[in-house]
Parts: C-alpha cells; structure tokens; sequence
C-alpha cells in the first residue's frame, strides 16, 4: 500500500541532486527517478508530478551556473581560495588524467567498430576517474581539507592484502603501494562532499552539515579497507552521490556508443 506523506528532506535532496545535473527535468520525470530510488531504499512513497514541480520551481533559484567555485580549477586559484601550494602537484595529476581522458575521446568520431573496440581496450586511466569533464575549485578545496584524513586511512589499510577475498571488488590500482589507494578515495571523497555541498546550497541552506557524512568516514572505526570501502558505498547510495556517478557514466556511455 503507498503511503502518502508531506515532503520530506530526502525527497527534496534527491531532487535537488537531479536537477544540478540538469535543471530542464520534468515534473513527470523527477517523479519517476526520485520515487524509484526511494523505493529501493524500502520507502514507497508517492506525489503527484506537480508536486515534484513545485519543488523543482522553489530549487532552481539557488542553482547559480555561474557559481565560482564550481568553475575549473587552476594555480591561480589556490591563493584566493585557500588551497595551499603542497597540494598543486596532486591537483595537477588529476587534470592530467582528465586531459588524458578527453585527449583518447577525440578519435571516436571516425573509428569503424572494430577499431572502436580496439580503442575501448586500451583506455588510458583507471577506469574509476573516468566521466569527469573538469577538476572544480569546490573539488580542489575539499581535497585540501580532506588529504590529512585520508591519508590516515590510506596508512592504516595499507597492509591490506589484495587476496583477501573481501577486497575482490574493491578498486587498488596497485598491489604494492598506497599511493593509487590515496588518490582514488581522495578523488572519490571530495567528490563526495563537494556535491552534497552543492546540493545543500541549492536546498537554501545557509551552513553545510557534513556531520553524518564524516560519521561513516571518519568517525566509525574499520577493521580492513574492505569494510571502509563497503560503508563508504554505503554512504554515498545514502545520500546522492550516488545519482551523480550514474549520470557521468551514462554520459560517458553515450559519447563512446554514439
């Protein structure tokens, strides 16, 4: 039996979620995606498309296309912002692995299926990076303020074995070294927060509470890098990160099978 019930904040956040991926979405289609997901998470609830209209019509005057901080990062950022010069050569290599990704996309347009598969074969990054079109100043700031936290994490998971059978699914671009581990949570994390900052802005919230977030992360204590990496999954399905990965890499799809 549906249960009919006033709005509530998760419903709204979802919302908010799809429509800073794009804000031309229908009522009918918010409906859809948003009742969807909830379902999955054992919430069958339901609202009219206009309903999801009127939230729509309320969200939109707080999604700013023109915000700066979600503008392409660069050196020149880092004094303004805050974001201190020890991080430049990490924020360097993730815009080198997004100008890889781009620089690989351009032969697609003339390639036969078969050289497209050959292409496809022969991706140039860890598939876990790819989908993003720019490296934001929201982005960057996160990782300066997140880097000490992971890079704790990355220390004391990494005596880790790749064998283990819990560790299957779990991305380590390399058995040996910590170093791929650090940059693929840190990439992912602040990637993270800096969408659900996004999504509170948007929600008309004056403060970010990143509190249940960095009780999953930070706070709970992890007895391998297996289970943090299975309650960090957890936590983005959580909240909405979750919608945004998907998008990427449904975008991403399109371009490659177009």
């Amino acid at each position: 039996m549906r249960v009919k019930k006033k709005v509530t904040a998760t419903v709204e956040r979802k919302v908010a979620a799809l429509l800073l991926e794009d804000n031309e979405y229908s009522g009918e289609y918010l409906k859809r995606e948003v009742e969807k997901a909830l379902k999955k998470e054992g919430k069958n609830y339901s609202f009219t498309a206009r309903t999801y209209s009127s939230i729509k019509k309320r969200i939109l005057p707080n999604i700013h296309s023109d915000n700066v901080l979600d503008q392409k990062w660069s050196m020149g950022a880092c004094e303004k912002f805050n974001i201190p010069d020890s991080m430049v050569p990490l924020l360097m290599e993730f815009t080198r692995l997004i100008w890889k990704e781009k620089e690989w996309e351009k032969q697609f347009d003339n390639l036969s299926d078969d050289e497209m598969d050959m292409a496809m074969s022969k991706i140039p990054i860890p598939e876990e990076f790819l989908g993003h079109n720019k490296l934001t100043i929201r982005e960057a700031r996160w990782m300066s303020w997140l880097r000490p936290l992971v890079e704790k994490l990355t220390d004391k998971y990494k005596d880790d074995t790749i064998d283990d059978a819990l560790l299957k699914n779990v991305p380590l671009f390399d058995n040996s070294s910590s170093k791929y581990i650090l940059q693929y949570l840190l990439y992912d994390i602040a990637g993270f927060y800096a969408f659900e900052e996004e999504i509170d802005e948007s929600l008309g919230h004056k403060k970010f509470d990143s509190s249940e977030i960095d009780e999953i992360l930070f706070v709970k204590e992890y007895a391998h890098y297996s289970d943090f990496h299975m309650a960090m999954n957890e936590g983005f399905s959580h909240t909405d990160k979750v919608i945004k990965a998907k998008y990427e890499q449904k975008q991403l799809r399109g371009k490659l099978n177009g």
